[in-house]
């Protein structure tokens, strides 16, 4: 159980490592062409939401290899968006 959790994390750190090294990769001017104003509007938010989006599922795997039952996990999660959004 602890294996498979350690291993949802490491294969997220590598994920998120992989891709914050691409888009860090654009912005360098050493390597092939720059990336242009458009791109860099795009690419700097998509970072952040790969990142978040990243923690976030593995958050769920780990959490539902230790308990079991990934479903109360997604329900909860859209229960707290839901009163987020609505500022409750």
């Amino acid at each position: 159980m602890l294996v498979s959790v350690l291993r949802h994390v490491l294969l997220s750190f590598a994920a998120g490592r992989a891709q914050a090294s691409w888009i860090e990769r654009r912005f360098d001017p050493g390597f092939g062409t720059l990336a242009g104003t458009r791109e860099e509007t795009q690419l700097l938010p998509s970072k952040t939401t790969k990142a978040v989006f990243l923690v976030g599922t593995t958050a769920i795997f780990a959490l539902s290899d230790l308990t079991g039952g990934i479903a109360p996990l997604i329900a909860a999660a859209g229960v707290r968006n839901l009163l987020t959004r609505f500022r409750a």
